[in-house]
């Protein structure tokens, strides 16, 4: 058992009408003991009286967190890390719906890679490693005002994801060579390109962008 404790405290009036301040605290291990604060000054009367408890007040709290956080066994890391979202109010367990969906698809399009050869009866071919890496490259980039699209894979290996409501209909592929192409329309308009090249900087597309917000 280790333990931090308070060896000595201690506020005495000197001889010069001063107060003598003893503060030390240990970290008292079984093998080792380490004095890790150790503070011994005279004040004046009137720093002993006003401006010495602003000093002892928060460094008694503090050791009291500190012998709490030990005993406990709660590291000082996620003692920090779940302080810090109680001030946020930020509760891990409570993932939003999107954040879900967008999970899920990365999921189903990294498990194409699991599918065997002929996987659809049609001599289907299993999309490669790098058609998987360009389309959650993209994924990634999904602006969270648009709905999550729906995965699809096409017997060639293509890989592709789609949207579909209330006649908008919209579809992004990846064939594997490092590019990606895209079509859309609401009934009123079309919109398509052929190849875009993934590049590091690569955005996800505003023309697209702003069809699919209207879903």
């Amino acid at each position: 058992m280790s333990y931090l404790c308070l060896e000595d405290f201690d506020i005495k009036q000197t001889e010069k009408k001063q107060f003598r301040v003893v503060i030390r605290v240990v970290n008292d291990f079984s093998s080792e003991r380490k004095t890790i604060l150790d503070i011994e000054q005279s004040f004046p009367f009137y720093i002993a009286f006003f401006i010495l408890p602003l000093v002892v007040l928060p460094l008694v709290g503090i050791l009291i967190i500190f012998s709490i956080i030990w005993l406990t066994g709660i590291s000082l890391l996620n003692f920090i890390e779940n302080s810090l979202k109680n001030i946020l109010f930020f509760n891990s367990e409570k993932v939003t719906t999107w954040q879900i969906q967008f999970n899920n698809l990365i999921k189903t399009i990294s498990s194409y890679l699991d599918l065997p050869n002929d996987w659809d009866g049609y001599d289907g071919v299993v999309p490669t490693s790098q058609t998987i890496q360009d389309c959650i490259f993209l994924i990634k980039r999904l602006p969270k005002s648009i709905d999550i699209p729906k995965p699809m894979l096409g017997g060639s290996g293509t890989v592709g994801l789609y949207w579909e409501k209330d006649g908008l209909y919209a579809e992004i592929c990846f064939e594997g060579d490092g590019t990606f192409w895209y079509y859309g329309t609401d009934n009123d308009n079309e919109i398509g390109v052929d190849s875009i090249e993934l590049l590091q900087d690569t955005q996800f597309p505003i023309e697209l962008h702003n069809l699919l917000k209207k879903i």
